[in-house]
Order: structure tokens, then C-alpha cells, then sequence
């Protein structure tokens, strides 16, 4: 079935565009089960997803497409890649984690850096018990 005039002409350019046709599901059923391609939608790389019951005409009927050869053969089910690793550290109540670093360690770093607080506020007259007021 060739892309129909009432779609828009994003449709129509996704359509053109659509390649490896691969069942969109682990147990895909070769006679009703969703169908993705790789495309591209204004000029972005995109994955489609088409079924049989789609509420877009265009989804049924590249679907339908699909099953009579048109992109091909229908491939297998690929599973997704696995996710990226976190960029971030893990944070915990006390603080983020510096690389490599385990919770008793950065408990250790935490303490030492109250430990030079402590110092610092002793040496400037606080932290004793003193505390100077302002003057009225």
C-alpha cells in the first residue's frame, strides 16, 4: 500500500524513512504483535512503533505493510541496550561520595572536617562558650 496523500508531509517523510523492520516484543507474534523500525522524523534518528489496532490509520497500515514485505523481512525481537552507568555519585544522608570512596570513609572525612571546624571556631573565641554581643 503506497503512503496515502491525507498524511502529513512529516508522516509521509517517517514512512519513506522506515527501515529494520524487528518484532517490538520478546514473544512476538507473527501475526498480531507490534512491529518497531528504525527512521528518522525531522531529520532526527526516531524508533516507530506500529500495530495491527493502531489509532493512526498510518500505524495499521504500515503494519499491514510490514506483513506483506515492504521493509523487508520482520527480524526478531531485540532487547534494549543496558542502561549507562550513573555520571553521578551516590549521595547519602551525610553527603555525596567522592569517587571510590565507601561510606565509613567519607563518615571518617566528615568527622575530620568537624574536627577542623571545631579548631578554627575555638581559635577565633568560639566555640568555647563565649560569644561576643554586639553593641547596642
Amino acid at each position: 500500500m503506497a503512503v496515502q496523500e491525507e498524511y502529513s508531509d512529516d508522516v509521509r517523510l517517517l514512512i519513506a524513512s522506515l527501515k529494520n523492520p524487528r518484532y517490538a516484543t520478546e514473544t512476538g507474534n507473527e501475526t498480531q504483535g507490534p512491529i518497531v523500525f528504525d527512521g528518522t522524523l525531522q531529520g532526527f534518528p526516531t524508533k516507530f512503533t506500529a500495530n495491527e489496532n493502531d489509532p493512526h490509520q498510518y500505524g495499521a497500515d504500515v503494519w499491514r505493510n510490514a506483513h506483506d514485505g515492504l521493509y523487508g523481512t520482520i527480524g526478531p525481537w531485540v532487547p534494549p541496550p543496558p542502561p549507562a552507568p550513573n555520571p553521578y555519585p551516590p549521595v547519602t544522608k551525610e553527603g555525596p561520595l567522592g569517587p571510590g570512596e565507601s561510606l565509613p570513609e567519607m563518615r571518617e572525612r566528615l568527622s575530620a572536617l568537624e574536627q577542623t571546624v571545631a579548631r578554627i571556631e575555638a581559635g577565633n573565641g568560639k566555640g568555647n562558650g563565649s560569644r561576643r554581643r554586639a553593641a547596642p
